[in-house]
């Protein structure tokens, strides 16, 4: 969500709540940390997989001159777009980006705190 958006959102909130995060795989909530991590978040470029492709492909038809055909790229845009996604990933670099193998975006996460409740508490029903 963009800032702007979220900012909007919590607007339209009357007065002064806690503000909470809700995980659905526990049903419980978290509380956010006072502070902001900054991040980047990369996604594979189109031209860079269907780079990895095509070497995959001359080396299962050991074919040096292989090269992929224009007419196969709609297909390859809808499994490109199905397969990848953005995501965090420290292994890629600012040389990765330069090179247009990667898109990269910038984003900040908010940091929950844990209630420090075990699984006994968190489940008791009083």
């Amino acid at each position: 969500m963009k800032k702007s958006k979220l900012i909007r959102l919590l607007n339209t909130v009357k007065g002064d709540p806690d503000v909470l995060v809700w995980n659905c795989q526990l049903s419980d909530y978290v509380d956010i940390e006072h502070q902001l991590t900054h991040s980047h978040l990369v996604r594979m470029t189109f031209e860079w997989y269907c780079k990895l492709l095509e070497y995959d492909r001359i080396a299962e038809k050991q074919d040096p001159d292989y090269r992929i055909p224009e007419s196969e790229l709609p297909e390859l845009q809808k499994a490109y777009d199905a397969e990848t996604g953005w995501g965090v990933n420290d292994l890629i670099n600012y040389r990765d980006v330069s090179a247009r193998k990667y898109h990269r975006k910038y984003v900040l996460f908010m940091k929950t705190k844990g209630r420090g409740l075990r699984a006994v508490k968190r489940f008791a029903m009083d």
